[in-house]
């Protein structure tokens, strides 16, 4: 009974692996191998044994062996399962794969391998056509087409798109899109896949961010004196503001950006205003219930007011090439964060490296930002932009007195921070 239902939470993780999560899919035992020294399978792909069968899953009972890997192709990109190893004795290890998947067997070299073979059935396969990794393909060369439209559109070098599970920063920051659960964990690795076929100057970087949200109404109390507040219906009466908290990358990585302000109806790609309902209604139901009230009685000539703050997730995607330049527009501090934190990844690697290149060019951008445009240098911009300047000196010393002298005499000097 235990090992049933441990197969059966293999098949779970296995379907939502595949992309079929919310799908009638069945587990049928096919055949049980046993692979002895010099065993192996040749490159092949799995007919179909069953109706509706669209994948294989394997699942190794508890075996000492050497050898066996287990190696995947499809599309031209290459996955490697090994088998083998020190816990192969203690623990059963499983793999699925689709149908139109050319896989094979590495050969045993010593002891031997045993293991269930799973066909995975469709079982909606009469109504609906089962998944494959060709679908998978052309679903991310879809993406990626969109992705290309979306940008050619007004010359948009960002998105955002709002996530429908609530996340912590304990979750995010240990481990990024793992995170994620149901449609948000699929649309954010369609996403990556996705991006992965784009050219190298059309590429996005992501990142997961909290967005909170505070709204204000005036108002008054009844004039039962109940304590009951009543909003006033004059629009000018409110007042809200939207910041981004935290932002992580995709591998769980912190960074310190800021604020990036957006408009959340044209940069926010899932609002979508339906014809039966109002802007401001439809607003609403998108942010949600607030998770928290405030209320402050009337003082002086101000009136009584309540203040109701909302908290949501996003997926933030903007061109790689841009990326700096964007932080640049929003959060001067924020950039100067960032580029701290690239040159410091760089910072022994040859100045002829192409991610130190990268890293320092962006630097270029952040220094030259601040010469063209009027930036305010709060905080621990200062320090934090020569503490970046003074770890390039090392490698690029001449380029790190230009762009210091660049910064004291045109960034600073005009700052009123």
């Amino acid at each position: 009974d235990n090992f049933l239902a441990g197969v059966k939470n293999v098949v779970a993780t296995v379907k939502k692996q595949l992309g079929c999560d919310n799908k009638a899919v069945q587990a049928n035992l096919y055949k049980l191998l046993m692979y002895e020294a010099g065993g192996h399978f040749k490159p092949h792909r799995d007919t179909q044994k069953e109706n509706g069968m669209f994948a294989t899953m394997i699942i190794q009972l508890p075996s000492h062996f050497e050898g066996g890997k287990l190696t995947i192709r499809h599309a031209g990109k290459e996955k490697v399962v090994e088998f083998d190893g020190d816990d192969s004795v203690f623990c059963c290890k499983y793999a699925a794969l689709y149908c139109d998947c050319e896989h094979e067997v590495a050969e045993i070299k010593s002891g031997y391998r045993v293991a269930l073979v799973y066909s995975l059935c469709w079982s909606e396969a009469a109504t609906n056509d089962p998944p494959s990794a060709d679908a998978g393909v052309a679903v991310l060369q879809n993406i990626a087409r969109l992705i290309e439209e979306i940008f050619e559109e007004e010359n948009r070098c960002w998105f955002l798109w709002f996530l429908s599970h609530k996340y912590t920063e304990h979750g995010l920051s240990s481990s990024g899109i793992k995170a994620l659960k149901g449609a948000d964990e699929v649309i954010a690795r369609a996403l990556s896949l996705a991006n992965e076929r784009l050219p190298e100057e059309q590429r996005l970087e992501f990142h997961i961010v909290e967005i909170t949200r505070w709204r204000e109404r005036e108002g008054c109390l009844d004039e039962y004196g109940s304590g009951k507040f009543e909003a006033h219906s004059c629009a000018e009466d409110e007042q809200e503001d939207v910041s981004i908290k935290t932002w992580y990358k995709f591998d769980g990585s912190e960074q310190k950006i800021g604020n990036v302000h957006f408009d959340l109806e044209n940069d926010v790609l899932n609002f979508s205003c339906p014809s039966n309902m109002t802007n401001e209604e439809y607003k609403a139901k998108f942010w949600g219930e607030a998770y928290d009230t405030e209320y402050s009685g009337p003082t002086g000539n101000a009136g009584a007011t309540q203040t109701y703050w909302y908290k949501t997730y996003a997926i933030v995607a903007w061109s790689k090439v841009e990326s700096i330049r964007i932080v640049c527009k929003s959060d001067y501090g924020g950039a100067v964060n960032c580029i701290f934190e690239q040159i410091k990844q760089v910072q022994y690697l040859s100045s002829s490296n192409s991610s130190y290149q990268s890293a320092l060019n962006d630097l270029k951008t952040v220094v030259n930002f601040g010469i063209s445009n009027h930036v305010s240098l709060f905080g621990e911009a200062v320090p934090t932009m020569l503490e970046t300047l003074a770890m390039l000196h090392s490698q690029a010393p001449s380029e790190a007195e230009l762009l210091t002298n660049l910064f004291l005499v045109n960034v600073m000097a005009k700052n009123d921070g």
